[in-house]
């Protein structure tokens, strides 16, 4: 595991790629690092997910643990905004919990058609490259 947050996302998804600029945004901290599921770090820390759950979208590595889909996305909100962990905690446990995980899971198996894709990742701006791992 990781001694910091690592971000990994579907570098050629564009709804994956705006995510990750919005979170760079609001983290101030610089508490998350980030890398493409198509590059090396992938390989080094996901070797135990398939291939098929590589391609759901975001996974979070935390030095706590990895978190996919829409666990990651609210692992991300309670890190980026310590005060949402109770609501957070409450709509993980909680059938409240159902309906984010289907539109999640619907939104990840259909966002190349309504976002797009790129045929490569996009590169950082230089303010952010020391943010990206390979």
């Amino acid at each position: 595991m990781p001694d910091t947050n690592i971000l990994f996302f579907d570098g050629v998804c564009n709804l994956c790629n705006r995510s990750v600029q919005i979170i760079l945004r609001r983290d101030k901290s610089r508490l998350f690092l980030f890398a493409p599921l198509q590059g090396a770090s992938a390989e080094k820390y996901l070797s135990a997910i398939s291939s098929e759950q590589l391609l759901r979208g975001m996974i979070l590595v935390t030095p706590g643990g990895v978190f996919q889909g829409y666990s990651a996305v609210l692992k991300i909100a309670s890190i980026l905004y310590p005060l949402s962990r109770p609501f957070v905690f409450f709509i993980s446990y909680f059938p409240l919990n159902i309906p984010g995980r289907l539109i999640y899971e619907l939104i990840a198996q259909t966002r190349y058609r309504f976002f797009g894709r790129r045929e490569s990742c996009p590169l950082p701006t230089p303010e952010w490259n020391s943010r990206f791992l390979p």
